[in-house]
């Protein structure tokens, strides 16, 4: 059998791999050291791109349970819709109420820029999470591999495309153009099942903001193309709202191949219950925990090995059927 998972694998933390940057510098930008903080003094600000979807909740609740026995204070900020100018205001908000560093997933990478270098300038510590803003701007950056989860979906896609349809998938495609990131993630889905299974078509490429929008979009790809066979999208969250519009037309989910991205529990259930043929492991809980992790020993241990390194790139393995018992542990 075919092996879609990522062997590189560094510790239970699931970084699969990490680049370093020798020897810790914890060093405010003043070139002045930055003092270790007691953990019960620790205050960390974290911003995600919508507090609207459930991936991003999912990960700020793992951020404060991993928090909570350390005693200390998690800044949740309120970005929501990926607005940039919400975003660069949670940042600045976190900055004003004292945090020692900040976690952020940034909705555009550019805009944030500026409010990095201002956080730093200030001796914070900047965790870029997801979507990394230009190198030189963050102290470390916590890489989920857009591309590469895109293209293990795909991958995975196209050997059931080969084994159910003979290699002739019609596909609805549920996009996010507005979002460079979420943009190389679609362009990983989309190379994989043109190189292995080139006899497959996009039939109609659409965006989809969050489940409820991409319900309504996938129940109309149906209607204007009812010979869709394969629901492919940049995430879990639109996927399941392609599920429910397949499920409203009186169809069966398990007649289509429908593969999301991210391990969200709601995609996990669905993938148990064949509703979804698959889904690739990018968990808000485990990244959330990570996050935390990362941003509690950069400002509480001048020698934690997150000072060495730059950037890393969490574990990713496809999820399906067979193994979706072991994720829901």
């Amino acid at each position: 059998m075919q092996d879609f998972s990522r062997r590189a694998f560094m510790g239970a933390a699931g970084v699969a791999a990490a680049t370093f940057a020798g020897p810790p510098l914890a060093l405010a930008q003043n070139g002045k050291a930055k003092a270790p903080v007691a953990p019960h003094d620790v205050i960390i600000g974290v911003s995600t791109q919508d507090l609207q979807n459930q991936y991003w909740l999912q990960l700020i609740e793992a951020f404060k349970r991993a928090a909570a026995p350390t005693g200390a204070k998690i800044l949740v900020g309120s970005a929501m819709s990926m607005d940039p100018a919400a975003q660069a205001q949670d940042v600045a908000n976190f900055l004003a109420q004292g945090a020692q560093a900040i976690a952020v997933s940034p909705v555009n990478p550019a805009a944030l820029q500026p409010v990095f270098d201002q956080a730093r300038k200030q001796g914070v510590y900047v965790i870029n999470n997801h979507f990394p803003v230009a190198f030189g701007h963050y102290d470390i950056f916590l890489d989920t591999g857009p591309y590469e989860s895109g293209q293990l979906a795909g991958v995975y896609a196209a050997s059931l495309i080969r084994d159910r349809f003979g290699g002739k998938g019609r596909i609805g495609l549920l996009t996010l153009p507005e979002n460079e990131t979420l943009k190389v993630r679609v362009q990983g889905i989309i190379d994989a099942v043109k190189k292995d299974a080139p006899d497959s078509t996009v039939v109609i490429e659409q965006r989809a903001t969050d489940q409820s929008n991409a319900e309504t979009v996938v129940a109309n790809m149906l209607t204007a193309h009812p010979d869709i066979n394969t629901v492919l999208g940049w995430s879990d969250t639109v996927v399941l709202g392609g599920v429910a519009a397949i499920s409203n037309a009186q169809k069966k989910p398990s007649d289509f191949v429908i593969i999301g991205i991210d391990a969200t529990k709601e995609a996990l259930a669905a993938v148990k219950a064949d509703n979804m043929s698959a889904t690739v492991n990018n968990p808000p809980d485990k990244f959330g925990q990570l996050a935390f992790n990362v941003a509690f020993g950069l400002i509480t241990d001048p020698n934690s090995s997150w000072h060495f390194i730059q950037h890393a790139i969490t574990q990713l393995q496809l999820v399906n059927k067979g193994n979706v018992a072991e994720f829901m542990k």
